[in-house]
């Protein structure tokens, strides 16, 4: 069930982004709420995997596969649109797949992302990377961003309805600093994982 939850995240995301890309105000407001609960529904196949007894490794892989794609897409799509400079998806991209390389070296030796068998063997390590605090900072600032960023988007839309002047350039502005946030955060984590893992590393 978990599985398909990630799966339907995904086909949703597409959805999403292909109302983004439409010229109608109400096109690009739909594509925003789907963007939400695309990013809300990641907090769900976790807690859902754990009761339903299906927790896998496959699964765990999965799921950071999907959110790997979630971040990717709409990041370049926002960067397309140009409410975000095209260097945040590239560094968010490039980041992810480095991590995602060392993780995949670490599941390898039994180690797993989070959770007990945790990786990061540093206090500040996990305290950035594996930690509920720490992982629904990231998560809510990115789900901010990501809803933000297209609202920004649909008030530039001809049929857009009147709405105070400050409204547009504010959400902009809030939405780009959250992405730059996002895009710090993320680079600080995952020079985290990767100094965490140089025991791994030389070991291979």
């Amino acid at each position: 069930m978990a599985n398909w939850i990630t799966i339907g995240r995904i086909v949703l995301l597409f959805v999403g982004v292909a109302l983004m890309l439409r010229p109608e105000f109400l096109s690009v407001l739909v594509g925003a709420m789907i963007a939400l609960l695309v990013v809300v529904a990641d907090a769900v196949d976790g807690p859902v995997a754990r009761w339903r007894g299906e927790t896998s490794k496959f699964g765990a892989v999965f799921d950071i596969v999907g959110d790997r794609i979630v971040e990717a897409v709409l990041f370049v799509t926002y960067a397309y649109l140009g409410a975000i400079p095209l260097g945040i998806p590239l560094v968010v991209i490039s980041r992810g797949f480095l991590v995602d390389g060392v993780r995949g070296l670490a599941l390898e030796s039994g180690h797993t992302a989070f959770g007990p068998k945790t990786m990061m063997a540093s206090r500040l390590g996990r305290a950035l990377t594996s930690s509920r605090a720490s992982r629904a900072t990231y998560g809510a600032a990115k789900a901010i961003a990501f809803v933000i960023l297209p609202l920004a988007i649909a008030l530039e839309r001809a049929d857009a309805p009147q709405t105070p002047a400050f409204l547009e350039p504010a959400l902009r502005s809030l939405g780009l600093l959250l992405a730059y946030f996002v895009t710090a955060f993320c680079v600080v984590r995952g020079v985290l994982v990767v100094y965490d893992a140089r025991s791994l590393i030389r070991a291979s």
